[in-house]
């Protein structure tokens, strides 16, 4: 629970006027990332993390699943922040 506040207090200071700049962070859940853009789910199925679905992701950190399938989470959040930049 305390995980969850501490992310909704980042979106909250992320915010712009009445429009939130959307980007996503290491420690961010990736159930989190996916429902603030689904198109997130084929940037990192195309990175090698398969399994986005599965119930580990519900409650695993970017980081944690880039330990996991050998990928370095910088690049992954750096990949995912410039469609979300760019959509």
């Amino acid at each position: 629970m305390q995980r969850g506040w501490r992310l909704f207090y980042k979106y909250i200071q992320r915010r712009k006027g009445d429009i939130m700049t959307e980007r996503v962070s290491e420690d961010m859940v990736i159930a989190d990332m996916l429902k603030l853009d689904p198109g997130i789910g084929p940037i990192l199925m195309a990175s090698g993390m398969h399994c986005i679905g599965c119930p580990a992701s519900q409650g695993e950190s970017l980081a944690e699943a880039a330990v996991v399938h050998g990928l370095e989470a910088g690049k992954l959040v750096e990949t995912v922040n410039e469609y979300l930049a760019n959509k």
